[in-house]
């Protein structure tokens, strides 16, 4: 017999000699040599760091044997044995793996061969600790970066790229929110100053697309040349919580670009437009303008043209109904026909066409940021013949928001609300008792009312704003506020002027509900629900 030392095609020579050492000539013979390969690799050696501060880990030690040969080796976060026809498989041992969260961590080692017998495995440990977000903003980048947050640069006016070795989430006073994963390289131009980051609901003087309404926008530094990154940095803008469910699209302009091109969609959430990018200089998002049509007649008449136009508060909106006998719009219908936009100077104005000629009534309803309605103001038009209508300088009543809606006689009820920028704001109680405040900046007011002199019933309250020309406003909608003659009156919860088990009854099925309901029982309005909320309910049924 004879035994070869692997399989395959094989030829084996035959030879003889003699006592004199005479060696013959040879006569060979082949043979092909198959075998059945049933022994399984084995991973003799696997390593990895004990600790990383990064979801991608190098593989220190990955070694591998076999009786005929290695052909594949995988990498997986279970200790199951995986198939040979499973994805994943490399020729080669793989250098680096990467995990989907941080945390402690095992990854297993497994090899086949050409049989497809799976090895057993090896494993190691390795915890995963990423770095804290570092939260900054635009006004506070150039100073951060000195403190390493940013390297290699020294000051974010660079003409080198940038990379961050920290998440970096930069917040905007908009509320609009950029957010940079760990190890991301941002390339530069020459005179890029990243200090210069901005976000705003206007960008100034841009040119906003054709038939496209601009509502929120944001600005990535001053470059002279186009901005990449080596990964997507999640970018939100803030446009209004107005605007949930509604579908934004989203322009980019690049360093050079003569006019905005379409880059995403995203539907508004919580406030907010969603979307990655990589690359940079501004962004808006835009809603498209949908003008309000009826069909056409064959009167060959000219289309109807409605232009509002005037002052509101900044980042508000302007809800416009109409009725009309022709257009059969139901008189009881809640829902607006269109949303104007209010920019962050707190100015607005919208063109409207494509009208039946027919009696019109228009409603126009100003909302602030928070949702606050400032109340309605109506315009007639008849638009007959060649008539238009065009209503500009209207100036929208700010909003009354009222903090406490029930006091003690004696307490104070706050007042706050959004007007136009620097408007004097006078707020009326019961409509003789006059109490002023100022809008700032951003178009928001407050005010105090001291309730020592008011009888224990329920009181409103309405506001106009002056601007600095002297032009007034109407009233806004009432709000009203109840001056109690309990000492807690917030606990009064079904509202029958005592406190009583009713109340207790109240108090303890909020308690123990859902996060909304047990919100209620914050009696002293701390933000949180505690034994200090049961102390003053106590206290209150006593009358304490």
């Amino acid at each position: 017999s004879y035994t070869f030392s692997s399989a395959g095609a094989k030829t084996l020579y035959a030879w003889a000699k003699d006592a004199a050492g005479n060696i013959s000539s040879s006569l060979n013979a082949s043979v092909t040599i198959t075998l059945t390969d049933t022994t399984p690799p084995t991973v003799t050696a696997f390593s990895i760091p004990s600790t990383s501060s990064s979801l991608t880990v190098s593989i220190t030690t990955f070694t591998a044997t076999d009786n005929v040969g290695v052909t594949g080796y995988l990498l997986t976060e279970t200790s199951s044995t995986p198939l040979s026809s499973d994805s994943g498989w490399s020729s080669t041992a793989p250098t680096s793996y990467t995990f989907s969260s941080a945390g402690a961590k095992t990854l297993y080692a497994w090899a086949k061969d050409a049989a497809g017998n799976i090895s057993s495995s090896l494993n190691a440990s390795v915890t995963i600790t990423l770095p804290t977000t570092t939260t900054i903003s635009p006004s506070q980048i150039q100073s951060t970066i000195s403190a390493g947050i940013i390297v290699p640069n020294s000051v974010l006016t660079s003409s080198t790229n940038i990379t961050f070795t920290q998440q970096v989430q930069i917040n905007f006073t908009s509320g609009s929110i950029m957010t940079v994963p760990i190890s991301t390289v941002m390339s530069a131009g020459t005179n890029v100053d990243f200090s210069q980051l901005s976000a705003t609901s206007d960008l100034g003087s841009i040119s906003v697309p054709t038939n496209y309404n601009f509502v929120g926008g944001l600005s990535f530094g001053l470059p002279s040349n186009s901005l990449t990154s080596t990964q997507g940095v999640n970018i939100l803008i803030f446009v209004g919580a107005q605007y949930n469910g509604q579908t934004a699209v989203v322009f980019k302009k690049s360093y050079g670009d003569t006019s905005w091109s379409q880059i995403n969609t995203c539907v508004i959430n919580s406030g907010f437009c969603q979307f990655t990018s990589t690359g940079f200089s501004s962004f808006i998002a835009c809603f498209p303008v949908t003008p309000i049509t009826t069909p056409t007649g064959g009167s060959g008449i000219p289309p109807k043209n409605v232009i509002f136009s005037g002052r509101a508060f900044p980042g508000g909106m302007v809800k416009v109904y109409r009725r009309s006998p022709i257009e059969k719009i139901l008189v009881n219908s809640t829902s607006p026909d269109y949303n104007i936009q209010v920019d962050d100077q707190g100015n607005f104005s919208q063109h409207f066409i494509s009208f039946f000629e027919s009696n019109y009534i228009f409603f126009l309803e100003g909302i602030d940021k928070n949702g606050v309605s400032s109340g309605i103001l109506t315009f007639t038009a008849n638009l007959l013949s060649t008539n238009d209508l065009t209503v500009d300088n209207i100036f929208i009543p700010p909003t009354v928001n009222i903090q406490n809606s029930s006091v003690a006689r004696g307490g104070v009820v706050k007042v706050s609300g959004y007007a136009y920028p620097g408007s004097s704001i006078q707020l009326r109680v019961d409509n003789f008792l006059n109490i002023n405040s100022t809008a700032d900046k951003n178009g928001y007011y407050e005010a105090t009312i001291n309730t020592a002199n008011y009888s224990p019933k329920t009181h409103f309250v309405i506001a106009r704003q002056t601007d600095k020309s002297g032009v007034s406003s109407q009233f806004s909608a009432s709000e009203n506020f109840t001056v109690s003659a309990l000492k807690y009156p917030q606990a009064d919860f079904n509202g029958d002027g005592v406190i009583d088990i009713k109340d207790w009854s109240i108090f303890l099925s909020r308690w123990n509900g859902n996060a909304t309901l047990r919100a209620f029982d914050d009696l002293n309005m701390d933000g949180k629900v505690d034994i200090s909320d049961l102390s003053i309910f106590l206290r209150a049924m006593k009358g304490l």
